[in-house]
This record gives C-alpha cells, structure tokens and sequence, in this order.
C-alpha cells in the first residue's frame, strides 16, 4: 500500500506543472498526439520537480 501512495505522491506531483512536450495544463494528464490519454507523463515534466528530477519515471 505504501507504494500506491507513493506513486499517487508523485503523480500529484508531477501534474503541478503544465507538460512542454503536449501542452497538457496542470491538474491533467499528458496526451499522445492523437490525444489519447498517454502511458506515462512525459520526461519533461519530471525534469520541473528538483525531487523527481534524478528518478526514473517508470520506476
């Protein structure tokens, strides 16, 4: 259970910031070009969080 939160944690973290890569605004999850809802947050918006920053995204 712990690490649910902590990926939550992350998440919530993460959609702080608007994503450069497909423009999603903050509070929304990044997009494909297609606009389908995309696997993972682009490495972008890591790169904003000092804490996520040295993290793997998929880990």
């Amino acid at each position: 259970m712990n690490g649910d939160l902590d990926e939550i944690a992350r998440a919530e973290l993460v959609e702080r910031e608007p994503c450069p890569r497909c423009g999603a605004p903050p509070g929304s999850v990044c997009r494909t070009n297609s606009g389908v809802v995309a696997v993972d947050y682009h490495t972008g918006r890591y790169a904003k969080i000092p804490a996520l920053k040295s993290e793997d995204p998929r880990a």
